[in-house]
């Protein structure tokens, strides 16, 4: 059993898909992490370091799958990352959008 319920859910959503992101789905993918909050980023963070533990692809390396550490976080080429977890971060940022959406919509002022 895993401490960490969202990668639990996400990891089961989507462990049967065998095809790889489409092209667009990565440049969607992409659009979507340039467009999440702050929380949504650290999770994206979270979710690479887990995947990372638990298939146990460390390598001695500090940063997984030859990432860059910038001034604004870490930067990530989605083709370095393994087929699920790109399947594992579109499945997160498509939910995640979504939630932040209705957030902003709960505290928008209705007219």
């Amino acid at each position: 059993m895993s401490s960490f319920p969202l990668y639990d859910n996400l990891n089961q959503q989507t462990e049967n898909i065998t095809e790889t992101l489409t092209p667009d789905e990565k440049s969607l993918l992409t659009e979507n992490i340039k467009s999440i909050d702050n929380d949504g980023h650290k999770m994206i963070y979270a979710l690479i370091r887990y995947f990372q533990m638990k298939h146990f692809q460390n390598n001695g390396v500090e940063l997984p799958y030859s990432s860059k550490k910038q001034k604004s976080g870490y930067k990530f080429d989605i083709d370095c990352l393994p087929q699920q977890l790109q399947q594992i971060l579109f499945l997160f940022s498509k939910i995640h959008l979504k939630k932040m959406k209705e957030d902003e919509n709960l505290h928008t002022p209705q007219k």
